[in-house]
């Protein structure tokens, strides 16, 4: 009784204050702020809950032991430094250590990221365990001093009058509170198309073949585009990830956006995600992350379900396959609704490991020469994306055939990414979605291969800036069509 008290107080007031930080009532965004409220309220119970059911079996335990007191302490002070152990490493690891994008080590059979092994990680994390053995040790003492206290007085446990009627307005509060906002959300995104965003991180226009390259890399791109409309002269905003997507999602231009703490989105920034919830959408975004589309900077705002694969507590590699198999899972579970999925993919950006671009398995090498497998530039001790940036400082000068072998690298990301959407999009037509949904595939920004003197991108000149825009409306609608004009993502 006292845990669904606690849980209807705490998930109140955390819900007001997730709707009230973004500003949802007073931009009109009523549709937002109730499901918003609904999300952060329901996952504030379940914790609440779940911690209740714990101290239950403390009480189970310590009643069963011989020394109840010493034990049910034990046991909440073991919880307590566990729970702090878990949360704030998870936390730290997952947001502060900017080391996601490394490829996984494996330590005794699990695949870590292979920056928890650098120094100043393993230093924090040293410090996260002995504060937490510190609080368990505090909360352990305190327990038993208090229970020790209240077996001496033999006091019983107080009663509460009308304690069971309190219960049911309670349990009334909370399952009407959810079905009014499931029964509104069904009613307002009644009839309304499905959205997907795919966002292709680095892709270049000129590499894509609809768009006049040279070779057959793109062949489901292709054929999406047939049926859809190709924006010939497309810009981004900006020349890298993440002030890009900002504008992207907010229709700002980057200036308007800047702001203090790492140029984190303001949460009062109304994005397309939010509009589309107070629409009464389902919203999901499953994201390569590359250090930048993540919830740190604030691209979660108005989703109700967000995942990086790479970030979970036992990473995966955040590969396009990876990211696929996810929101192709969810679009399975929650295709009765309207959704809007947005999905950012990061492998053809350039890499941290030891080639500058490198798709997996069979891709990496699909469009090399056997000549240029093994450039001497291209397998130095340094990352690839290190290397990429030495060449931009003059360290190195890469010869014609390196540049060919680079360019080739980074077609096999394409390629690989391509397929990944034609699977993607496949999965739509045998579910019988593709007709009922709105796709929109863009990039973020392109990249140099020696134009003007430069590799990589961060500089706004037209490999950068000029980027694929491609958009197949529901049924068919204006297929076929291509806009020679200026557009801007």
């Amino acid at each position: 009784m006292l845990g669904l008290f606690s849980a209807l107080i705490l998930g109140t007031a955390r819900g007001l204050s997730a709707v009230g930080s973004n500003g949802y009532v007073s931009q009109g965004l009523t549709g937002a702020a109730l499901y918003t409220f609904q999300s952060v309220f329901n996952s504030h119970l379940a914790a609440v809950l779940v911690v209740c059911a714990l101290v239950c079996g403390i009480v189970v335990v310590s009643g069963a032991a011989r020394r109840s007191a010493r034990t049910a302490s034990i046991c909440a002070g073991a919880l307590a430094g566990m729970a702090v152990c878990v949360r704030t490493g998870y936390s730290v690891n997952r947001w502060e250590f900017q080391a996601q994008w490394v490829a996984p080590r494996e330590f005794l059979g699990l695949p870590l990221r292979a920056g928890l092994f650098e120094r100043e990680v393993v230093l924090a994390n040293l410090g996260i365990v002995a504060l937490s053995i510190g609080l368990g040790y505090v909360v352990y003492r305190v327990m038993l001093a208090a229970l020790s206290a209240f077996e001496r007085r033999g006091r019983g446990v107080p009663r509460v009058p009308a304690l069971g009627v309190l219960a049911i307005l309670m349990a009334g509060f909370i399952i009407g509170m959810n079905a009014y906002a499931h029964i509104h959300r069904l009613r307002r995104a009644r009839d309304m198309p499905n959205v997907i965003l795919i966002s292709l991180d680095t892709l270049r226009a000129d590499h894509v073949g609809c768009y006049g390259h040279f070779r057959d890399s793109t062949p489901n791109l292709d054929r999406i585009a047939g049926d859809a409309v190709v924006f010939e002269r497309a810009y981004a905003q900006a020349a890298s990830t993440l002030p890009s997507h900002k504008s992207l999602f907010t229709s700002l231009y980057p200036p308007s956006l800047r702001s203090e703490g790492r140029h984190t989105l303001d949460p009062r920034r109304v994005t397309l995600t939010e509009i589309l919830l107070d629409r009464g959408y389902l919203t999901a975004g499953f994201a390569h992350g590359l250090g930048w589309v993540t919830p740190v900077f604030g691209f979660d705002q108005g989703f109700d379900y967000y995942v990086i694969p790479s970030r979970k507590l036992l990473p995966e590699e955040s590969t396009a396959e990876t990211v696929t198999d996810h929101a192709m899972s969810w679009i399975n579970a929650n295709r009765g609704r309207a959704f809007f999925v947005f999905l950012h993919y990061g492998d053809i950006h350039s890499d941290w490991g030891r080639l500058p671009y490198d798709a997996p398995g069979a891709y990496r090498s699909m469009y090399l020469k056997p000549q240029s497998l093994r450039p001497p530039d291209l397998t130095t001790r340094m990352s690839g994306s290190v290397y990429l940036a030495e060449v931009n400082r003059g360290r190195f000068c890469p010869t014609e055939e390196e540049m060919e072998a680079l360019r080739a690298l980074y077609d096999a990301g394409v390629t690989y990414t391509d397929a990944q959407v034609g699977r993607l999009f496949g999965f739509l037509e045998e579910a019988d979605l593709a007709d009922d949904t709105m796709l929109v595939i863009l990039s973020d920004h392109g990249e140099r291969f020696g134009e003007h003197g430069k590799m990589l991108h961060g500089w706004v000149t037209c490999e950068v800036a000029r980027v694929p825009l491609i958009i197949k409306f529901p049924r068919g609608r204006l297929a076929g069509r291509k806009v020679p004009g200026r557009v801007q993502l």
